[in-house]
């Protein structure tokens, strides 16, 4: 049987290109989440990736654990999203203690909450990875979207989110949702310098 692979099904929404904004409508995709706050870099971040990770596989491997999810695909788990917002209102510079970010990685139709808590609880019986609890499965719909691609360092991100201000205040548009970025590459498996993210900010016109 064909896998679902979401960077094939929705080709649009994971292809970016340097310097080049494209403009993109992002459908309502239920997703598992932690949603948390404080520096991205930091310890807290990491582990929440991983726990995500951890419940994204375990769901993917249920038939293998004797569970048959109904009408359950066989998919790529894909890679790992995560919006980013400022409670001091905007992210330019923001002090890492405003910082509030929601990791998130989005699932096949067939994922349920029901699927999500079978999962949990394989994975609880397995490992308990610290901060299984925080995750929780979620609706995510952003709409119309413009995004572009970042090479390099997540901490020279500029460049992206300053050619998506540029073509926002060129056409008369505005942020209507959260700064979103999708992680192409591996950071433990890349080099900082060809790291591949795509940065998406929905809109909407003013």
């Amino acid at each position: 049987m064909k896998k679902f692979d979401f960077k094939r099904e929705y080709r649009e929404l994971y292809t970016a290109r340097r310097k080049k904004v494209n403009l993109v409508n992002v459908p309502a995709m239920g997703s598992l989440i932690v949603e948390g706050s404080g520096d991205p870099e930091g310890e807290d971040f990491q582990e929440v990736v991983n726990v995500v990770y951890g419940v994204a596989y375990s769901i993917k491997h249920l038939p293998q654990m004797g569970e048959m999810p109904v009408n359950y695909t066989p998919f790529v788990v894909p890679p790992s999203e995560a919006q980013y917002f400022s409670v001091s209102g905007t992210m330019d510079n923001a002090p890492r203690e405003d910082v509030r970010w929601r990791i998130l990685i989005p699932q096949p139709r067939f994922v349920t909450d029901a699927v999500v808590h079978r999962a949990m609880s394989e994975l609880r019986e397995q490992c308990d990875p610290p901060g299984l609890e925080r995750v929780s499965f979620k609706m995510v719909e952003e709409g119309p979207s413009a995004q572009t691609l970042h090479v390099g360092p997540y901490e020279r991100m500029g460049e992206a989110t300053g050619l998506l201000r540029e073509h926002f205040q060129t056409n008369s548009l505005e942020m209507n949702g959260d700064h979103h970025e999708i992680y192409l590459s591996d950071p433990k498996k890349t080099s900082p310098d060809k790291l591949r993210t795509i940065v998406r900010w929905p809109y909407r016109g003013i």
